[in-house]
This record gives structure tokens, C-alpha cells and sequence, in this order.
């Protein structure tokens, strides 16, 4: 599994005015509040991180917190992988699927190997999504699909 992943644009390189665009319109995502931010590591360390100002902190809606996430570097978009991107339901899955959207991107793993297009985030659907509510009860009255 990829250690990091990267959102890049086929043959070009991601604008500076583009990503800050896509990260201030997009409802998990914000600039990066100051130029250092700081995590606890799993055995329970601080630790800091320099960033840059073109960095954005992403928002966990399960842990209802601001995390530094993503890197812009030279006109690529890195963060670390997080088994949550392979949620669809999960807000990590949507915002990297909304950020390629906005951005025109493909997400890549180190190799450069295609991990997920905005076309595959668009269409994608958990295995054990259930039918919404007015379809239950158009099914439940013997009413045909609309």
C-alpha cells in the first residue's frame, strides 16, 4: 500500500491560485492556520510540523477536529495515506474526490499508479449502500422505479 498519495494533473502541474481556490470552497479543508501545527504520534509524542502556507488542515467529521494534511509542493497536492480514503462515505474520500474534481486531478500512489479519478469517486458506492427512502416506499407501495 502507498505510504503517501498525490493529487496531480496529467502533464501539467496544480496552479497555486487553483488550490487555494478548491481548498477555500471546499467545506473540509482551510489554509493552514499557522506555520507550525502540532500531532501526538501513536505513542503518545508531540510532534511539530512545519507549513507551508499553500499547506491545508482537513476536518474530520468522525473526530470533529482539524488535522494538517495536505502538502502543496511544486504543483503537487501530497498527504500521507489513511485507510479512510477508501471509504466513500467517509469525509477524507469526499474531499479527495471533490478536490480532484474542482482541480482536474487524478489520485496517485508513489508509483505514479492511479489509486482513484474523479470519475471512479463519482461512481463509486459503498457495497452495502441501501435504497434511499422514497424508493423504499415507492417498492413498499407497489408503485414502479422512477
Amino acid at each position: 500500500m502507498a505510504s503517501e498519495l498525490h493529487l496531480e494533473i496529467a502533464g501539467g502541474s496544480i496552479d497555486e491560485d487553483a488550490w487555494t481556490e478548491a481548498v477555500v470552497n471546499c467545506p473540509y479543508t482551510r489554509l493552514a492556520k499557522s506555520d507550525v501545527a502540532t500531532a501526538t504520534s501513536p505513542a503518545g509524542q508531540e510532534i511539530s510540523i512545519v507549513q507551508d502556507e499553500l499547506d491545508a488542515d482537513f476536518f474530520d467529521s468522525y473526530e470533529n477536529e482539524w488535522y494538517p494534511l495536505f502538502r502543496w509542493r511544486d504543483g503537487v497536492v501530497s498527504f500521507k495515506y489513511n485507510p479512510d480514503i477508501e471509504d466513500p462515505e467517509h469525509s477524507l474520500f469526499k474531499t479527495a474526490s471533490e478536490l480532484c474534481q474542482v482541480l482536474g486531478a487524478e489520485l496517485l500512489d508513489d508509483e505514479g499508479g492511479v489509486f482513484l479519478t474523479f470519475s471512479q469517486a463519482n461512481t463509486q458506492k459503498p457495497a452495502s449502500q441501501k435504497p434511499g427512502l422514497f424508493k423504499s416506499l415507492l417498492t413498499w407501495c407497489g408503485k414502479p422505479n422512477r
